[in-house]
């Protein structure tokens, strides 16, 4: 019994190390040309997704980021993928984001992901990092032990906010359901 509680102490504290860390050095360009690197994004509450082009539930999602988006013009949204650029624009043709978009990030996403695809990564204004597996859509509608609950994303956004705009979050949620 005292092996399966220190077995289970010490998966809990793997977890929280692995999903409560600083971002990342890092800079990259985006599809529009433009740098964006972990200074631009200091002291700026942040919603990453990271993608794939082949991956269906990457693809489904983006109507929900992109209402989300939309919804809450002071978080910084920024789609990642470690796709090529040609891959890469040839894809937002058919499926655009309405925010940035890093290509070629493939050193990047693999320091984010926490699983597979989509992740999920709130970043908090003091740069402290959170990873959320799942789909957006999904997660919004239903709740999947797999996935992080619709509470889950709330309370991400929420504290992303500093609580300033929870009811509008929380209304907007509504509506995208």
């Amino acid at each position: 019994m005292k092996k399966i509680f220190l077995f289970v102490c010490l998966f809990i504290a793997t977890l929280n190390k692995a999903y409560s860390q600083q971002l990342p050095t890092f800079s990259y360009l985006t599809t529009s040309g433009d740098t964006i690197n972990d200074k631009f994004l200091s002291g700026k509450a942040v919603y990453i997704n990271i993608w794939e082009t082949y991956c269906g539930p990457c693809i489904d999602e983006i109507p929900v980021l992109n209402a989300l988006k939309q919804k809450h013009p002071n978080i910084i949204f920024l789609a990642i993928t470690p796709a090529t650029k040609s891959k890469t624009l040839k894809f937002l043709k058919a499926h655009p984001f309405s925010f940035p978009v890093i290509y070629e990030a493939k050193d990047l996403a693999a320091k984010l992901i926490k699983g597979g695809y989509p992740t999920h990564v709130f970043i908090n204004k003091s740069g402290e990092m959170k990873s959320l597996l799942g789909r957006a859509e999904a997660t919004l509608n239903y709740n999947n032990s797999s996935r992080p609950s619709k509470k889950e994303i709330k309370k991400e956004i929420k504290r992303l906010l500093n609580d300033d705009n929870y009811k509008k979050l929380d209304a907007s949620l509504s509506e995208i359901e």
